[in-house]
């Protein structure tokens, strides 16, 4: 059992959870795990989990979605359902973040994987193509405003856009 990641003593399984999600992919965290009463640390290597095999065949991104990586230095998806069960966001809408890239706007700007955004400078978004219309007309230096959900919290984030 883990009993300390990345230096916070841990309470419970869920606190992990969330500990472990907020931690981009391919980061080493030192974790201190309980095994038959005896203390080990360990160096863990966090991974992206593989998507679950759905049956239904890849989406392939739209060029707007493509821009919204480069632009904003992250990647989102709409929420369903079940994201919204596993991430407490029931009955809410917008998209949630699944990827925030290293020295990115979004990262600089403390966005991290499972954050909800829902709105764009104001303006509601439901889905990722509603998202991606948002940003789409985005310039270099331009500021804007995400209203963003996370966990109990929602607040607004203030991003610039990355000069080319």
């Amino acid at each position: 059992m883990i009993v300390e990641f990345d230096g916070e003593k841990i309470e419970d399984g869920t606190q992990l959870k969330n500990m472990v999600a907020q931690t981009q992919p391919g980061t080493e965290v030192e974790a201190l795990v309980d095994r038959g009463g005896k203390e080990i640390e360990v160096t863990i290597e966090l991974t992206e989990k593989e998507p679950e095999e759905t049956g239904r065949p890849a989406q392939k991104k739209r060029p707007e979605e493509e821009g919204v990586s480069q632009k904003l230095g992250l990647e989102v998806q709409t929420l369903t359902s079940d994201i919204a069960q596993q991430l407490g966001y029931e009955g809410e809408r917008g998209v949630v973040i699944t990827q925030v890239f290293a020295g990115s706007p979004a990262l600089e700007a403390g966005l991290r994987r499972g954050d909800l955004i829902q709105e764009v400078n104001r303006q509601a978004v439901r889905n990722q193509e509603e998202f991606g219309r948002a940003i789409r007309a985005l310039r270099s230096g331009d500021v804007l405003a995400l209203l963003v959900r996370r966990g109990q919290n929602t607040f607004y984030v203030t991003l610039q856009i990355e000069e080319n």
